[in-house]
């Protein structure tokens, strides 16, 4: 009887653990199931983010450029290239001219491996990205060459609505700045984007690539005296196209000289002079349209043909410049 009754016992024992083994890998698949399919959905919204910023930038880039970045087909193209998760469900745009935003919104399924442990096939999943794009008030990059807003070449591209092809001779001479507020003695036309005390090879850095900083406009700058010369390694930018800013104000002397900023321009390099007499130095520049990663907007912002573009919103998180 003990013998019966302790085997019995046992065998309840082992069917009791049998149950509850049953049940805790019931769990630990359900919760690997959880795990496993969260990430997948987490990867896809991490990926579609990037898929609607890609899409939001190239149909500003074409807004920018007087094309509508919606109907030309480029935001559907870009999501296509960074996602097969996701489609395009709408791409809106706001703002009229070259200055605005443009909003791309997509969706998509993500099938879940193991979801019919925890009885959920799928997530679905979403993203809205909004671009801004505009007239450029905010660049880095730029060379420390300035033109004066006031100058004929500059008011030919601008009256030409940006559509000129010449190729203008621009003198950087003591009187460069003359329709600009006035000559200023001592300097060049050249800027000092971060103030004090400029070395040639910093000069050189900027005429290579670019101011790494990002300027402001507008603004006052200190003007970088000294000679347009040949020190300046003017061959690294032979060829290129570069953007400088704008000004329409000067004033000072040497070291005390200051430019207004007003704008930028983007323009291509085709020759220049940096040696023999001061006053027969020059660059041969000419102008052209252009986008640029930067910021934009706002009321009063010079169109010289260069725009920025940048993100503003993700999935309504953030603002947009007005």
């Amino acid at each position: 009887m003990g013998w019966a009754h302790t085997t019995q016992r046992s065998r309840d024992e082992h069917g009791a653990v049998a149950v509850l083994l049953a049940v805790c890998m019931t769990v630990v698949i359900a919760a690997a199931a959880v795990v496993i399919d969260a990430g997948q959905v987490w990867a896809t919204r991490r990926q579609a983010i990037t898929a609607t910023d890609a899409a939001a930038l190239a149909a500003a880039q074409d807004f920018a450029q007087w094309q509508d970045g919606c109907t030309s087909g480029v935001a559907a193209t870009y999501l296509a290239a960074n996602t097969s998760v996701l489609s395009l469900d709408s791409c809106t745009s706001t703002g009229a001219g070259t200055q605005g935003t443009v909003t791309v919104d997509a969706s998509g399924r993500v099938d879940h491996a193991l979801g019919a442990v925890v009885g959920r096939d799928h997530t679905e999943v979403t993203s809205s990205s909004t671009a801004y794009f505009g007239p450029a008030t905010a660049l880095r990059g730029l060379r420390p060459f300035s033109l004066c807003s006031q100058s004929d070449a500059f008011g030919a591209w601008q009256a030409s609505g940006h559509s000129l092809t010449t190729v203008f001779r621009i003198y950087y001479t003591r009187d460069n700045p003359t329709q600009c507020g006035g000559v200023v003695p001592g300097n060049w036309g050249l800027m000092d984007f971060n103030g004090g005390a400029n070395t040639l090879d910093e000069l050189r850095s900027w005429i290579r690539g670019g101011f790494p900083e990002s300027v402001s406009v507008p603004g006052w700058f200190e003007g970088d005296p000294g000679a347009f010369s040949n020190a300046m390694d003017l061959d690294a930018v032979l060829g290129q196209e570069i953007h400088i800013p704008v000004f329409d104000d000067a004033t000072g002397v040497g070291d005390g000289a200051e430019f207004h900023l007003e704008g930028f321009v983007s323009v291509i390099i085709h020759g220049f002079k940096d040696n023999g007499p001061e006053s027969g130095r020059y660059l041969d520049i000419q102008f052209t349209t252009a986008v640029a990663s930067g910021s934009c907007c706002g009321t009063g912002a010079l169109d010289a043909g260069l725009f920025g573009i940048g993100l503003c919103k993700v999935d309504g998180r953030g603002s947009c410049p007005t």
